[in-house]
């Protein structure tokens, strides 16, 4: 991007709590990553199968994660290195550094499901009037996210908002709050979320999955969610 857009999207993600940048990812990167995350994926639905919990990972039925994604392909450790990542990062959080690198995957909610797959939700406090966003989920889609297939729930503004009381539990779509948006973009796209405001995973109902790579930033004042270093050591250099 050029010193413009940057400014303009740290400006919409600073101001509403998030920016979509189109075509960001090439064919054959997208079928890359693609592949890693199947790998990836079944890896841990195998271990989780066999009663191991990885780190930092909740259990859901009706979603599929596998955290330190960089560990999978080398495709998946050189998109740490996309540019519009940092810029974006530099102009929002100043000096960062990697929060976690996760792979989503929403898959279909059954009509008779007791419960979805995420209720809305903060992932950390809201932010004061002058307070510089700690932290950055910087999603790439994997797939197209559309409101059929559940794209992501989001309340713009909410991160500044003390006053706006928690949503109520249950199916997201029903209980969305006022000016609550879905965040769709195509597959290839940058959706660019400040994770201080209200969001919700969408209900799929359609009979494929829907995709995301999380690149999660935060600001160097602030500790990241696994020893990244430790884990990945031997494919990183300081």
């Amino acid at each position: 991007m050029n010193p413009s857009e940057v400014a303009t999207r740290a400006e919409e993600f600073c101001e509403l709590g998030y920016t979509v940048i189109p075509r960001q990812l090439d064919e054959s990167t997208l079928a890359a990553l693609n592949d890693a995350a199947d790998h990836a994926l079944t890896a841990f639905s195998k271990a989780i199968d066999h009663g191991v919990k990885p780190a930092g990972t909740e259990l859901n039925p009706y979603m599929r994660s596998a955290r330190c994604f960089y560990c999978w392909d080398p495709v998946c450790r050189d998109i740490l290195a996309h540019d519009t990542v940092h810029q974006l990062a530099k102009a929002v959080l100043g000096p960062a550094k990697l929060w976690d690198m996760v792979v989503l995957e929403a898959l279909p909610l059954p009509k008779n499901a007791q419960l979805g797959a995420y209720d809305w939700h903060r992932d950390f406090p809201p932010l004061s009037t002058n307070e510089k966003p700690a932290y950055m989920w910087i999603f790439f889609c994997l797939t197209d996210t559309t409101p059929e297939n559940g794209a992501t729930w989001i309340l713009p503004g909410s991160h500044r908002n003390f006053d706006l009381p928690q949503p109520r539990k249950g199916a997201v779509s029903a209980n969305r709050p006022d000016g609550a948006i879905q965040l769709c973009a195509k597959a290839g796209d940058i959706a660019a979320i400040n994770p201080h405001m209200f969001h919700a995973v969408g209900e799929n109902q359609t009979t494929g999955h829907r995709r995301l790579l999380n690149i999660g930033l935060c600001r160097q004042d602030r500790r990241p969610l696994l020893n990244h270093w430790e884990i990945a050591k031997s494919g990183f250099s300081h």
